[in-house]
């Protein structure tokens, strides 16, 4: 399970406890978990948690030894058992199931539940390096719908103005079935008279400089990335000279596009019609 480091700083408070939907685990407790599941063979002492080669020879407080060890398992099997672990030795594992989840999403990941068990699931491997970057020109909608229904996990659309029903309708049908949709237009009267009432997760903001949020991206699954003039507007599908990129197997890229999302919201609002 590979995750970005935005995503471990936001784990270990579920990881160590701090977080108050976790079992809080002491130093000892900490060094059992990651020695079970994680394949260390460490010993808490009396000096407190083991070294993690600190340059002030100090041991580690128990964030530093977590978000260490974390990332030592970073892209290994093991991370994702820990994080399982979490879950399911929680007191509310509904509760700690959706916070992890909301972190996740971004890396390509969801969870599943069966019988109260709770399972990571998703994270799709680029195994040949292979990056496709294919520009369009025309017929655009259809290509942003051929991209979504392909989305098994999470999209996120940054995307000025969205007035076009078409593309729409198809974030509301994906949201219903369980993928998680985030949508973040511009603060805008134009949005506030076309976007319709919806129960999808939509915010909107400015710009940093008190102008138009202008992004015009969407990322899908952590995987896919649409980015290019394109605001998914009638006016840009029926009217404009537009273009659009869609991006596959550039996991780099995605990752830069799911933070920098993840930035936006920060200074976002709920949007409300």
């Amino acid at each position: 399970m590979k995750i970005s480091e935005l995503s471990i700083q936001e784990l270990y408070v579920l990881v160590d406890g701090d977080n108050p939907c976790s079992i809080y685990r002491k130093g000892k407790e900490l060094v059992f978990l990651f020695n079970k599941y994680g394949g260390y063979r460490e010993v808490y002492d009396d000096e407190g948690l083991p070294s993690i080669g600190k340059k002030n020879g100090q041991r580690p407080s128990r964030k530093e030894f977590t978000i260490h060890h974390m990332r030592e398992l970073n892209g290994k099997t093991e991370l994702r058992t820990i994080l399982e672990t979490v879950i399911n030795e929680s007191p509310n594992p509904q509760v700690c199931s959706d916070e992890i989840r909301k972190i996740i999403v971004n890396d390509g990941y969801s969870l599943s539940e069966r019988n109260g068990v709770y399972n990571i699931i998703g994270g799709i491997k680029n195994n040949n390096n292979i990056i496709i970057n294919d520009a369009k020109f025309n017929r655009i909608q259809h290509d942003i719908l051929a991209a979504l229904n392909n989305a098994k996990v999470s999209v996120l659309v940054a995307v000025a103005w969205i007035t076009n029903n078409t593309l729409i309708s198809k974030l509301q049908e994906l949201h219903n079935s369980g993928v998680d949709v985030k949508i973040l237009l511009t603060e805008d009267y134009t949005n506030h008279r076309y976007f319709p009432d919806t129960n999808m997760n939509v915010f909107e903001k400015r710009g940093k400089g008190g102008g138009k949020m202008h992004h015009k991206f969407c990322v899908i699954d952590n995987q896919v990335v649409l980015h290019g003039s394109y605001n998914w507007s009638t006016n840009a599908e029926m009217k404009n000279d537009e273009d659009i990129t869609v991006t596959l197997g550039d996991l780099e890229l995605a990752t830069k596009y799911s933070l920098r999302f993840r930035e936006l919201l920060k200074d976002s609002v709920p949007f409300e019609k």
